[in-house]
């Protein structure tokens, strides 16, 4: 299989999650906006990158991952070229 991202390496779910990781289309529930009785939320999905450190995750001293969103730099250069662009018009 071809490496999507050069440097790195496409793994199984069976190893280990390490800082640095990227995963791809990570489900990630949304809290309302609103906290209410009724328990409301969204899932969507986002390709992530793993902040936590690899050592915690490893030793699994963590009950929560800290994650950041991923994004592709020509398609965020071409959203913020589109939005200069609109904004030039106005």
């Amino acid at each position: 299989m071809a490496k999507e991202h050069p440097g790195y390496d496409i793994v199984n779910g069976s190893e280990d999650l390490t800082q640095g990781d990227f995963i791809k289309e990570c489900p990630i529930v949304v809290p309302p906006p609103e906290i209410s009785d009724e328990i409301d939320f969204e899932i969507m999905k986002n390709d992530v990158g793993v902040m936590s450190q690899s050592c915690d995750l490893v030793q699994r001293k963590l009950n929560l991952v800290l994650l950041c969103p991923v994004w592709q730099v020509n398609l965020r250069r071409e959203a913020i070229s589109s939005k200069v662009e609109k904004e030039k018009r106005c």
